[in-house]
């Protein structure tokens, strides 16, 4: 993997920190990358498959 993924690792893994912070808001969000939920540190309680053009995504909700 290139440095951009680290850098996007490192963006991700700070979210799951903030996040988890947070203990009465909910986490929506759009990624293409295939371990966001490892990243973040917890398993999203809804995922949902889209398509960025070519390009599959996924919809990751965290409720509170």
């Amino acid at each position: 993997m290139g440095e951009d993924y680290h850098k996007v690792e490192d963006v991700y893994r700070d979210l799951g920190r903030a996040y988890s912070g947070l203990n009465a808001w909910s986490l929506f969000a759009l990624s293409a990358y295939p371990h966001f939920e490892r990243l973040i540190g917890r398993k999203a309680d809804r995922k949902r498959k889209l398509y960025n053009g070519n390009i599959l995504c996924y919809y990751y909700q965290y409720l509170k």
